[in-house]
């Protein structure tokens, strides 16, 4: 009788340790889900952005994972005194990851004559 009391013993904590060890594997799930369904949407992030460098949008893309989740969206920004930003917002919280001006490419530095000099 002692060993069926003990075998029932053993058996009941095995159940509840597995109970405890599945539970929280679920609530980590269900943390990582939330978090996925927190994205801003790009309508938002445009206004954050353009918050950030007053302007008219010249182009707009998104920067994704391995998952295709998008985790920022990238923003090519043309100021007033004809300046061109890039502002990258990211797509979880909003918040602005960069915002640097682009400076000419090399093309158009090419396309200019260089200097001559008689010599």
């Amino acid at each position: 009788m002692k060993k069926n009391v003990l075998t029932a013993l053993g058996l009941l904590i095995l159940l509840v340790s597995t109970g405890v060890v599945f539970g929280k594997n679920v609530k980590q799930v269900n943390n990582v889900n939330a978090a996925k369904s927190a994205k801003i949407t790009i309508e938002q992030a445009r206004k954050i952005a353009l918050k950030k460098v007053e302007g008219k949008i010249e182009d707009e893309y998104t920067i994704e994972n391995e998952d295709e989740s998008v985790i920022s969206f990238v923003f090519i920004i043309k100021n007033k005194e004809g300046k061109t930003f890039e502002v990258q917002v990211d797509a979880d919280n909003g918040e602005i990851l960069s915002a640097e001006e682009q400076k000419e490419d090399m093309e158009d530095q090419d396309s200019e004559e260089p200097p001559q000099f008689n010599g």
